[in-house]
């Protein structure tokens, strides 16, 4: 039986709990917590709770179906442990840390995790759709991305260490949903495609970039964000500093997924 989900309620209670003797807690010890449901998010559940001086943290957890669609989307919550791990694996490189929030603690009774709440960020979708660019964010995220996939490429790493990663980010069943839904059903149902339906050389070539993108090109292969676009971009301010968020997707695939699809959400907003 799967444990409760928190609410707004009791995420607080929570919160206080799994936080008690961490000796760089980030909440002031015994302070009065508030907590917010965050909206937006298609899998999960997630909150923002604050102590009395505003300091924050992000809590976030996966039930075992698709929030927005409800129950009867099952879905494994082992999503939020690759998420977890993830984020370990691209922090151990010293230069990709600053990208990636700060994980306090993870629950795996109840698949969720505190982690750092980047209050002074926003989404870097919001700013495209505003037409701000800046440039500052998009040379960082290109040695985000030079940083995760180098120290992971399989051309890198000795063969045991790429069977390890092939199985450890082979994440079948989040692959599967991309496959379906970003590279099939929109081609082949929408009306909007009906011109590329009828284009044999473009329907051709999906199957191509589907292959790919299920690792079958074994030269090619780095530990990748798999849904990396402007809505899992944070960027801080006037400074301009980048992080990471929402890897379930993670996958031990071809780097051109992370770059090509966030190359188009900065075409798309234009």
């Amino acid at each position: 039986m799967a444990p409760s989900l928190l609410t707004v309620d009791t995420v607080c209670s929570y919160v206080s709990a799994h936080l008690a003797g961490l000796p760089d807690a980030p909440l002031l010890n015994g302070s009065t917590l508030t907590a917010d449901e965050v909206q937006g998010g298609n899998l999960n559940y997630a909150f923002a709770v604050r102590d009395a001086s505003g300091k924050g943290v992000f809590v976030k957890q996966a039930p075992d179906y698709i929030k927005v669609l409800g129950p009867d989307a099952a879905l494994t919550r082992e999503r939020m442990r690759l998420e977890v791990q993830v984020y370990s694996e691209w922090t151990r490189s010293p230069g990709a840390a600053a990208y990636f929030p700060r994980v306090w603690k993870f629950d795996e009774d109840s698949m969720a995790f505190i982690m750092e709440l980047l209050d002074s960020h926003e989404l870097l979708q919001k700013h495209l759709f505003q037409g701000h660019v800046q440039e500052a964010a998009a040379r960082s995220l290109g040695d985000c991305m030079a940083q995760m996939h180098s120290r992971t490429h399989c051309s890198k790493i000795s063969a045991e260490e790429c069977q390890r990663l092939s199985k450890a980010y082979e994440n079948r069943l989040m692959r599967d949903i991309q496959l379906e839904f970003v590279f099939s059903k929109c081609y082949r149902e929408d009306a909007r495609a009906e011109h590329l339906r009828s284009d044999a050389a473009f329907m051709s070539l999906l199957e191509v970039v589907k292959e790919i993108y299920n690792g079958q090109n074994t030269r090619n292969l780095a530990v990748c964000h798999g849904d990396l676009h402007a809505g899992s971009v944070m960027v801080g301010g006037e400074s301009a500093a980048v992080k990471i968020i929402d890897p379930e997707f993670a996958i031990f695939g071809p780097p051109g997924l992370d770059v090509g699809s966030l190359l188009s959400t900065y075409a798309l907003a234009y």
